[in-house]
């Protein structure tokens, strides 16, 4: 498929109205899930004195108000606002794999010192750690969308020509979110704190998460090119 072919493709999906709303409800509805969960196991883990779920709660803390604001900024179609809060849920979502796959490690983050934060905690070196699993090409083609100010970005502000839908964001930031809500479940579980996770809430996001990757037609493995192919 051309970089043109996968546009048109990728434009056509985007722009179905019903499953658009099934990416809104979604989003809101795990942004939701998080924000109660980090409340619980932040209270729990005070009571307990568990250093490892602090820094866990900690975290999802931090992920559940980005993705609330990322829904906001996203209705309001502040597009360049989205990119940037993106690549900062996109680090919650290294930490929280990472804190999913080595128990552990989310106290060794939490006690963390300045230092041990810049060498050990980068985004660069926990991509190392993950052995492929993130990768640097993704990261860096959001930083370059929502990181340091970067001509690439124009394309997402009002009145600047573009050649794709920008709702594709809604279809990143859900990708990002799936991933993130599913290592958190994962944490929950390593720390036996899984009851936190089974509410109401935590089951009409994974619901909610359920239909829209049944009903989602765009995978942005990477985000699209700069320009389509001539």
């Amino acid at each position: 498929m051309t970089d043109r072919e996968y546009i048109e493709a990728l434009n056509n999906a985007v722009a179905d109205s019903e499953v658009q709303a099934i990416r809104e409800y979604t989003s809101k509805a795990v942004a939701l899930s998080l924000e109660r969960a980090g409340q619980a196991l932040w209270v729990s883990s005070w009571l307990s004195k568990d250093r490892c779920a602090e820094g866990v709660a900690l975290v999802i803390q931090m992920s559940a108000e980005l993705a609330t604001a990322l829904v906001n900024v996203l209705e309001h179609a502040n597009w360049y606002a989205a990119a940037s809060l993106i690549r900062q849920l996109i680090e919650t979502e290294y930490l929280m794999w990472t804190f999913a796959e080595a128990k552990g490690t989310a106290k060794d983050w939490l006690d963390a010192s300045p230092e041990q934060l810049r060498q050990t905690w980068t985004p660069a070196a926990m991509r190392k750690r993950s052995g492929g699993r993130f990768r640097d090409h993704e990261y860096w083609t959001h930083c370059d969308l929502g990181g340091h100010p970067a001509p690439k970005a124009r394309f997402l502000l009002p009145e600047h020509d573009t050649w794709i839908d920008r709702r594709f964001v809604w279809v990143d930031f859900l990708q990002h979110m799936h991933a993130l809500w599913r290592d958190t479940g994962r944490c929950l579980d390593a720390l036996d704190h899984s009851a936190l996770g089974v509410t109401d809430t935590w089951r009409r996001a994974g619901s909610s998460l359920a239909v829209w990757r049944e009903r989602e037609a765009v995978t942005l493995l990477d985000l699209p090119p700069d320009t389509p192919a001539s």
